[in-house]
């Protein structure tokens, strides 16, 4: 026994030094782990063989939760960390994980807007507001006056267009003075039975479509009457229609960009002739009969009542064969500016001067066309021809703009699609043509005397 006590204070005194301080041993049993240097930083950060962080283990075994790695410092594109970095919020910081949890990192706030790559909102922006598109100026094949009865105080215009097999027959007036109207045979100084019932006026405008040909009503033996709204029996206004032969009707096309264009027609009326105008109101206001052609126009003839909510009547002092005997124009100027021209139309020559002799022979010269239309399409003019005095209208069909020009004779400046432009041709000769914004696009026009034929209407 006594040889084993030196043994025992020997072991207590190792207990005691032990206890006060000694140098404990590390575990044998955990390696030590590989270090990696984050590319961005350079901070050294522990990593297995995976990337993934290294987590000593307490007593029992299981894991110890850790903080994730400082969001602040950037990982390097070879770490395959489980924590998910935002990609555009440098400065989020990372969240503690739960034990046993990977570590889940904020994702980028929600309330930003998603930007496009240029740096542009995605959200869609209106266009710009250019305001509403010009109005397409008045059309039609004929335009009459309606000239008060009875005192009523109503008056108007009759627009007739020819529909195919219909006739459209628009009745623009007063309103509150006349509801009832009709077409009736007869004339406004003898009425005759009704023919076809039209619509009622409605503040001052009514539309209708007639199941009969714009040809059969141009006889000279119809009128459009209206009849006061409580008494139909009293008359307010009427029109009378005229043969075909009695009126011509001439296109009016905008000039210097003014919005503005629409029609005329021009109505035998004895001795004298009735000169109707129906225009895109509120831009012109003095209105004349001019020598020359809208290309180059002379001196004023006649002078025209002002236009006035773009309708213009007078009855000029000169037969209806003394003005479309070719040579004149009807030009309208703008009400602030009366130099600068807003619409003009080319008054076709529809018989030869001093007309033909009775009884002529059947080999004599036809009566020429009074109008040709022609279309501007598929980037091709056509290629016409035509008798002197006829009066071609272009009808422009392409998304994109054209010219129908001939230097020194005619230019129809920048036609937009719908757009279309009509010029008389009074002299026979072989005319060439183009648009002046596509050179490649030409036409040649051949004008002969009446008596060639046939016609060649460019379709």
């Amino acid at each position: 026994m006594r040889p084993l006590i030196p043994l025992l204070f020997l072991s207590l005194a190792l207990t005691l030094l032990a206890a006060c301080g000694g140098t404990a041993q590390a575990p044998t049993s955990t390696s030590a782990p590989e270090v990696r240097t984050d590319s961005a930083t350079g901070a050294s950060q522990p990593s297995n063989s995976a990337g993934s962080a290294v987590l000593p283990t307490n007593d029992a075994g299981g894991s110890v939760s850790v903080p994730a790695p400082d969001a602040s410092a950037a990982m390097s594109s070879g770490s395959s960390s489980s924590a998910a970095m935002p990609a555009t919020d440098a400065s989020s910081s990372s969240m503690p994980a739960g034990s046993g949890d990977s570590t889940s990192m904020p994702a980028t706030d929600t309330t930003s807007s998603a930007m496009p790559a240029s740096g542009v909102a995605s959200e869609s922006m209106p266009a710009a507001d250019t305001g509403p598109a010009p109005m397409a100026g008045p059309t039609g094949d004929l335009v009459l006056a309606l000239r008060e009865l009875n005192a009523s105080g109503q008056q108007g215009l009759v627009v007739f267009t020819a529909k195919g097999a219909t006739t459209e027959v628009s009745v623009l007036g007063n309103a509150g003075i006349s509801q009832a109207n009709h077409i009736h045979s007869g004339s406004c100084a003898v009425l005759g039975g009704v023919v076809h019932a039209l619509t009622s006026l409605v503040d001052g405008k009514g539309v209708t479509t007639v199941n009969t040909t714009l040809d059969s009503l141009l006889t000279g033996g119809f009128a459009v009457n209206l009849h006061k709204t409580g008494a139909p029996a009293t008359y307010t206004a009427c029109a009378d229609i005229p043969a075909k032969a009695s009126f011509v009707t001439v296109q009016l096309n905008e000039m210097n960009a003014s919005s503005q264009s629409g029609v005329a027609s021009l109505v035998a009326k004895g001795a004298a002739t009735e000169v109707v105008l129906y225009a895109t109101p509120g831009i012109s206001s003095a209105n004349h009969i001019h020598s020359g052609s809208c290309m180059a126009l002379g001196g004023v003839l006649h002078a025209l009542t002002p236009m006035s909510g773009g309708m213009s009547i007078t009855t000029v002092n000169a037969a209806f064969a003394d003005l479309t005997k070719g040579g004149m124009a009807i030009n309208l100027h703008q009400t602030a500016n009366p130099a600068i021209y807003t619409a003009c139309g080319d008054i076709p020559m529809i018989a030869p001067a001093g007309g033909t002799a009775e009884g002529a022979a059947a080999t004599s010269p036809v009566s020429p066309v009074v109008g040709l239309q022609a279309e501007v399409k598929n980037y091709v003019l056509p290629t016409l021809n035509v008798n002197v005095g006829t009066t071609v209208t272009w009808a422009q069909r392409d998304l994109e703009g054209h010219t129908v020009t001939a230097p020194g004779l005619f230019d129809s400046g920048i036609l937009d699609e719908g757009k279309t432009f009509s010029y008389t041709f009074t002299k026979a000769g072989t005319y060439t043509y183009t648009c002046t914004l596509h050179p490649s696009m030409t036409g040649t026009i051949t004008v002969g005397e009446p008596s060639m034929a046939p016609i060649d209407t460019g379709y």
